[in-house]
């Protein structure tokens, strides 16, 4: 995710992944305001997981 401007200088995606009946958050990486993306990656140990949505966390 990119996010061109926000309430804060720094920021990382949560995305809300899913697998059968589990559901989890995978945090992304930090990435700066205007410079950096934030990517999040759903893995999972059973089966093939899936992103359900995803929220932005600013610090």
């Amino acid at each position: 995710m990119f996010c061109s401007q926000g309430p804060s200088d720094r920021f990382r995606v949560v995305a809300y992944c899913e697998s059968g009946l589990a559901s989890w958050n995978e945090y992304g990486t930090f990435g700066s305001t205007a410079f950096d993306d934030s990517d999040a990656q759903c893995r999972g140990l059973v089966g093939t997981p899936h992103v359900a949505g995803h929220r932005v966390d600013w610090l």
